[in-house]
């Protein structure tokens, strides 16, 4: 079916002449609606090739993007990092006071005679003395614990935050690449009317574009004849 040339009504293939207006039909004219006709379909098709082709380069694996948005890394509370030193500061300052004292008892036993009061002051501040150093050791532990552990925090919490942040982008980009896969699947579909104009090895969109050309040029009737052209 294609229109008239004169009036533009609806004429068969198989019509002489028009029946609304009786304008003759030549062969001339069926051919040129038949070229019109396959060019169309072709267009179409070499339409949707180019799309689904373009679709191809940008589509990747849907198992390469996460599932859901969901945040997969915890950030870390403070006592996960400094519990070690909350341990090791009273440990190490009881070792240096009980240490400290053990030496200091040797010390006496070996001199065994306290020939001055100051000498037996001395021996009563050795306790006092201990005490103050296992203070002072042990708070510097725990300083320094706060700052590292502190330190240690920050730079997890920092790339948790970092890797839920690329994971959430992820999974946008998976939702955008299903919807390619979707429009690529769409597109398959509607190639299904037009997969039987083409032989199979010509069906991209560049060997389509060389059917269109040869038959737009007149230089092949169809298909058939343009693939042949093509093929040599």
């Amino acid at each position: 079916m294609f229109k008239c040339k004169n009036c533009g009504a609806p004429v068969g293939e198989d019509y002489e002449v028009c029946l609304r207006c009786g304008e003759p039909v030549t062969e001339s004219d069926k051919q040129s609606a038949a070229r019109s006709n396959i060019l169309k379909k072709l267009g179409k098709y070499k339409q949707l090739l180019t799309e689904n082709e373009e679709l191809e380069s940008l589509i990747k694996p849907q198992s390469s993007f996460p599932n859901s948005a969901e945040k997969n890394y915890k950030s870390r509370s403070f006592i996960k990092y400094f519990w070690p030193f909350m341990i090791a500061a009273p440990i190490i300052g009881y070792i240096i006071y009980v240490g400290g004292t053990l030496l200091a008892a040797m010390s006496i036993a070996m001199d065994a005679t306290v020939e001055t009061t100051s000498q037996a002051m001395g021996i009563f501040m050795i306790p006092i003395v201990l005490i103050v150093l296992a203070i002072i050791v042990a708070g510097v532990i725990i300083f320094v614990g706060i700052r590292i552990s502190r330190r240690k925090q920050n730079e997890f919490n920092s790339n948790a935050e970092r890797m839920n942040r690329e994971s959430a982008e992820k999974y946008q980009q998976g939702l955008r690449n299903q919807e390619l896969v979707n429009m690529y699947q769409d597109n398959i579909n509607k190639m299904h009317p037009y997969i039987t104009l083409v032989p199979e090895k010509y069906r991209s969109a560049d060997s389509v574009g060389k059917i269109m050309e040869l038959i737009q040029d007149e230089k092949a009737e169809n298909v058939e004849e343009a693939c042949a052209l093509i093929g040599d």
